[in-house]
């Protein structure tokens, strides 16, 4: 058989597995309580917004530079 047919039917048998391994169960159960699980969360959603404000303060700056006018040459 060669490898091609092989890996073809590796992919139909994994497609009518109907007990997948108990490992990959593993990955897909929540980590920690549900009170970590939620401080985590609020606290990626803190992280956003700092960027955010990081961002949106850096954006004012540049856009008050550019409206400045610019001063008269020394004579």
């Amino acid at each position: 058989m060669t490898e091609r047919a092989r890996a073809f039917l590796r992919g139909v048998g994994s497609l009518l597995d109907l007990s997948p391994d108990p490992r990959h169960l593993q990955a897909l159960l929540p980590r920690g309580t549900t009170e970590e699980r939620l401080a985590r969360h609020w606290q990626r959603v803190g992280q956003h917004l700092r960027s955010a404000m990081h961002e949106m303060d850096d954006e004012v700056t540049i856009a008050k530079q550019k409206a400045e006018p610019k001063s008269a040459a020394p004579r």
